[in-house]
């Protein structure tokens, strides 16, 4: 390994200090594949650095949510090419859906590792962890108002709103996801999502982040 030069004595030491620490919680509180991704991130300068913190995630998309109907924001969807699935649809005809007020809110993106589990947790407890971070769960009109905002999706990508499940017509409580297939088909769906249900450490999940 070549050392950079520039980098001051104290600081090598305070490198070297912290590698050996997060060596050592490899495999116990810190998750193995966890921290190799983090830190291919950091290698490829792609990590903003408040993100080091503990809590802390960037802004992964901006948006304005609520003021609007069902109606109005199918319609939207489908004027950036994104179907509403006929689950996504059945969730936002329910009592539990509301527009809510207009305003702008900065969401974050992460997957279910970055919320530090090293296994599979239930929703219950995914949904726990955000809200002790600070954070909060999205509101029943975010998923589909970021439909429309997340124009750049690329294929074969698939997020999920952490957000109050609404039980749907067949009596499964259910969640929303934005979804583009591998062939470019962009699409609006809703998926169960029981309280005990468990997921996987890889699935991506998105939440308003703290004002």
């Amino acid at each position: 390994m070549t050392l950079n030069m520039g980098v001051a004595d104290d600081q090598l030491g305070q490198y070297y200090r912290r590698t050996a620490a997060i060596a050592d919680r490899l495999g116990k509180s810190l998750e193995f594949e966890a921290v190799m991704d983090a830190l291919q991130r950091i290698h490829d300068g792609q990590i903003d650095p408040v993100v080091i913190r503990v809590g802390e995630f960037s802004v992964w998309l901006e948006a304005e949510v609520g003021g609007k109907s069902k109606d109005e924001l199918i319609a939207l969807n489908k004027g950036v090419e994104r179907e509403t699935s006929s689950y996504a649809a059945d969730i936002m005809s329910k009592d539990a859906w509301q527009p809510g007020q207009v305003e702008v809110v900065k969401f974050a993106r992460v997957k279910v590792r970055e919320l530090g589990f090293s296994k599979n947790p239930t929703t219950t407890e995914l949904w726990a962890r955000i809200e002790e971070l600070g954070h909060s769960l999205c509101q029943p009109a975010d998923g589909p108002a970021l439909g429309v905002a997340f124009k750049d999706q690329p294929k074969g990508d698939v997020c999920w709103m952490a957000m109050k499940q609404i039980t749907d017509s067949d009596g499964d409580p259910s969640v929303f996801a934005l979804g583009r297939g591998d062939g470019g088909e962009r699409w609006l769906g809703a998926g169960w999502a029981d309280p005990d249900g468990k997921w996987d450490l890889g699935h991506e999940i998105v939440f308003r982040l703290r004002k």
